[in-house]
């Protein structure tokens, strides 16, 4: 299935309301007394709106070669996430109306900057640079608890409306203009400043009150970090991480190059964690997927071969052992040098290591039997994870084990039984979960294995639409209904399926341009 292709790298730069860490900050005694700048304009834009706004920009992320579906380090962020939304609506700062309005929604990309930010809507970004960098579970924590303290105090619906009170979906004009802009590997520090130069014209004023949003967003942001049960220190920790990694810039990172950390924000979170702000020792589950996180973000053959070849060097780096063993074996997985592989795998499993720990490593380990067409092997590293885990397969929690079972089914050379039961989990789950558009992916294309097209067809189809492409989905529908009327044969219920979700979209696409003409 094709989908149009944008370049985002530079897009958490020209949305930043996210990371925004470096924002200039006033003194910390004047912090603890901030108002909540929310509740002022909280009834100016719409809260459905602004998650209209969010839907399509995130069609267009979701399209993106930046847009990562790695299971696995969806799976850590989201569990990251969670805790902190948990805390947020326990708070308060979360109300039933926005609960069910916006998405609160995690996404990675592929991009070695060192980012995270916040979009309309509630979806939140992490960039690969950032997770490879973070030491703790609680620092990638501060920056998600940063980041959707944003999104509860409506700093982009209120970023909007200031100055000359520029409209959302005249907002929206201008972030997808600049993703537009961005095709074809621009410039990066080009297309920020046309973004920040727009920005400064149509919003007279608004650095000034950007200034407090920042405030605000580490002051709440501490509070839901600590309530989710992070250490208080995460956010200063987090603070000096960033800090230094500004200090040794290469140039890889140009948003901290041109935005350096303020000392005062770094005291003020100082001043909030009250007490000793020694670096707790990195744990194997985030050693890692920090590792993995470094790996994935850049593929390229000679950078692979370094991170492999870190694992059999005389003189080791001070790094983890669990997560520089990681590294080396997922990159000698991707350079497809099995004995390397195998052997610093083994190493791995001789430690001793808590149960989420060898859950990644089970993973790790189905991944490279995968690779290496073992699929017995591959399945029994699964099964021992789901054994372990204890819950049913709709489960979120048991999101990357299913995704790896649905691979492991379509490469199969032997058709079975296990491929059917794989099917039916898929099916059980995006009833569950219909938004999950990978998932939707996986099922067509084992659905095409066993020669049902129409139902591979409609599951392409459902992919598209949960992208936000209804256009594409509408497509792809219109071809299965082709081929229900062309095979009277077919399963009458599935041809009703056809139709019936044909109509709905048709219906929306119609609506939507209506829309658009009353907006013109």
């Amino acid at each position: 299935m094709r989908r149009p292709v944008f370049r985002l790298h530079s897009l958490a730069c020209a949305l930043a309301l996210g990371l925004a860490l470096s924002a200039p900050a006033e003194g910390p005694a004047q912090a603890h007394s901030l108002p909540t700048l929310g509740d002022a304009v909280s009834g100016d834009i719409p809260l459905q709106v602004e998650r209209k706004l969010g839907d399509e920009i995130m069609s267009s992320i979701y399209g993106d070669p930046a847009y990562l579906s790695d299971p696995v380090l969806q799976d850590y962020v989201r569990s990251l996430w969670l805790p902190l939304v948990k805390a947020a609506k326990a708070r308060g700062e979360i109300h039933p109306e926005m609960e069910d309005r916006l998405a609160f929604e995690t996404f990675v990309l592929k991009d070695k900057s060192v980012n995270a930010f916040a979009l309309p809507g509630g979806f939140v970004g992490v960039h690969l640079g950032l997770m490879a960098i973070t030491q703790t579970p609680g620092e990638l924590a501060s920056v998600l608890g940063h980041e959707l303290s944003h999104v509860t105090q409506r700093h982009i619906a209120r970023g909007s409306i200031v100055g000359q009170r520029q409209s959302l979906l005249a907002t929206a004009a201008t972030l997808l203009g600049l993703i537009a802009a961005t095709r074809g590997g621009g410039s990066i520090d080009a297309a920020s400043a046309v973004v920040m130069g727009s920005q400064a014209a149509a919003i007279q004023g608004q650095i000034n009150f950007t200034r407090d949003m920042e405030r605000e967003a580490d002051r709440i942001g501490f509070g839901v970090l600590t309530d989710a049960g992070f250490p208080a220190a995460s956010m200063a920790l987090m603070f000096e991480n960033l800090q230094n990694v500004n200090r040794l810039d290469d140039g890889r990172f140009p948003y901290l190059r041109t935005h350096p950390l303020d000392t005062e924000r770094i005291a003020e979170a100082r001043n909030r964690a009250g007490a000793s702000l020694a670096a707790p020792p990195l744990e194997d589950t985030h050693a890692m997927m920090q590792a993995r996180a470094r790996v994935l973000m850049d593929t390229r053959p000679e950078r692979l071969d370094e991170w492999q070849r870190a694992a059999e060097s005389a003189e080791r780096r001070p790094e983890h052992p669990m997560g520089r063993d990681y590294a080396a074996t997922l990159s000698a997985l991707k350079l497809k040098r099995w004995p390397q592989a195998e052997a610093v795998l083994a190493r791995m499993q001789s430690r001793t290591m808590s149960p989420p720990a060898r859950r990644w490593l089970n993973l790790l380990e189905a991944e490279l039997a995968l690779a290496r067409q073992q699929h017995p092997r591959a399945e029994a590293a699964i099964a021992r994870n789901l054994q372990a885990l204890g819950k049913p397969m709709d489960d979120l929690d048991v999101r990357p084990e299913l995704m790896l079972q649905s691979q492991i089914a379509f490469t199969r050379a032997d058709r079975g039984p296990g491929e059917q039961q794989v099917r039916d989990r898929l099916q059980a789950w995006v009833i569950s979960h219909p938004k999950d558009f990978d998932a939707w992916q996986e099922l067509g294309n084992l659905w095409q294995l066993e020669g049902q097209t129409v139902r591979a067809i409609r599951a392409q189809a459902e992919s598209s639409f949960a992208m936000g492409d209804l256009i594409g989905a509408i497509d792809r529908m219109s071809a299965a209904q082709k081929l229900v009327r062309d095979n009277t044969q077919l399963d009458p219920i599935e041809a009703s399926v056809v139709a019936s979700r044909l109509k709905v979209w048709r219906q929306t696409l119609m609506d939507r341009m209506k829309d658009r003409e009353r907006r013109l």
